[in-house]
């Protein structure tokens, strides 16, 4: 687990004080990161795990993580059943056990139920946690994800990070700068990047690094939740919550009555542009790592990523209203997007050099 304190990341978008700053600042903050998880290149290129695909049980309801397919998901599960409609048997079975858990988690502190939400009761989803990775599951969702446990080196820490993220939902709702935004979005987010290259797999002729697969899916789960935020300031401000950056929305002369207000104005224009910028940059640094993964795997991680990369486009084709306008990808661009991003996953392969992505 990182410490707040122990954050330095700085990464600034355009309109506040200088130009973004290239993502090796990010460096630092990373490594520590990463130096509390167990960075494991996955299963082979075959696909399948420790044990075989008839082991597993074969259809969705044959086993715990079929079982968990059909789990108790509410937002985002047509991303995700998309993403997954590419993979092999096995490894869908495996992401959609751990996404099932990740949504119970996320459901803890923003479900129906929240208001009940103490940290002693995350106390024991967290000491549940480590009963599924010991073999002990509560119940069939838990199962699934003590199957994928036992197919996959997975590691337990970012699970526990992202309780973590859930007790920060609990004590705070603003964010004074980016520092403590990047570190919300790992807990909430960048975790399932890194819960995730264990199942995926690196390709086995791969020269990059473990370290440098692993940042560039932590990347992504940044780039998928500052993607989030912008696009749910307005339901977000309607809760009472403002996931932007203080002292940035300061520089840019707004304020979180600005936000709750929600009016688009040429300041509020300016100072998504750079927000949206920075958002993008994740994404890129994001890509670079999928073209290291499993050939069975890079098609349809490439793929999401170019889905919810387009959010972003369409924020800036609502005219940056966030507040009153849904900004989302039509039927007609994510279809399109498939041949593109398996084109992309053929003929960019990974990496010949030591340590290069």
């Amino acid at each position: 687990m990182v410490e707040e304190q122990q954050c330095g990341v700085e990464l600034r978008p355009v309109g506040v004080d200088r130009p973004p700053l290239g993502l090796g600042q990010l460096g630092r903050h990373t490594a520590e990161i990463l130096r509390g998880v167990g960075l494991r290149r996955g299963p082979p290129a075959g696909g399948a795990g420790r044990r075989g695909e008839e082991e597993e049980g074969g259809g969705r309801g044959g086993s715990p993580a079929g079982a968990a397919a059909r789990g108790p998901t509410r937002r985002g599960v047509r991303a995700v059943r998309r993403g997954t409609m590419l993979m092999t048997p096995e490894r869908r079975r495996a992401i959609w056990a751990i996404y099932v858990w990740c949504r119970r988690t996320d459901e803890l502190v923003d479900g129906p139920n929240a208001s009940h939400i103490t940290p002693t009761a995350l106390d024991r989803w967290s000491n549940r946690l480590e009963d599924l990775f010991a073999g002990r599951p509560y119940d069939m969702y838990d199962a699934a994800l003590s199957d994928t446990v036992s197919n996959f080196p997975v590691d337990m820490q970012p699970f526990k990070d992202m309780i973590e993220g859930m007790r920060m939902d609990l004590r705070k709702s603003r964010y004074k700068n980016f520092d403590e935004l990047y570190l919300y979005c790992y807990y909430v987010a960048g975790t399932v990047g890194l819960m995730s290259v264990p199942v995926m797999g690196i390709a086995p002729h791969s020269k990059a690094s473990a370290e440098s697969v692993y940042s560039a899916a932590l990347a992504l789960g940044i780039a998928n939740q500052l993607t989030n935020i912008l696009r749910d300031v307005g339901e977000d401000s309607r809760r009472g919550r403002v996931y932007l950056p203080q002292d940035e929305l300061a520089h840019a002369g707004l304020s979180d009555d600005d936000v709750f207000e929600g009016r688009v104005t040429d300041k509020w224009r300016t100072f998504m542009k750079g927000q949206i910028t920075r958002a993008r940059m994740f994404f890129d640094e994001a890509e670079k790592g999928i073209y290291e993964l499993n050939s069975a795997s890079r098609w349809p991680v490439l793929a999401s990523l170019l889905l919810y990369r387009q959010i972003l486009d369409a924020i800036e084709a609502n005219d940056y209203n966030n507040f009153t306008k849904r900004a989302y990808v039509g039927k007609a661009k994510k279809l399109a997007s498939l041949p593109i991003a398996y084109a992309k996953a053929v003929i960019v392969g990974p990496s010949r050099f030591v340590g290069t992505l």
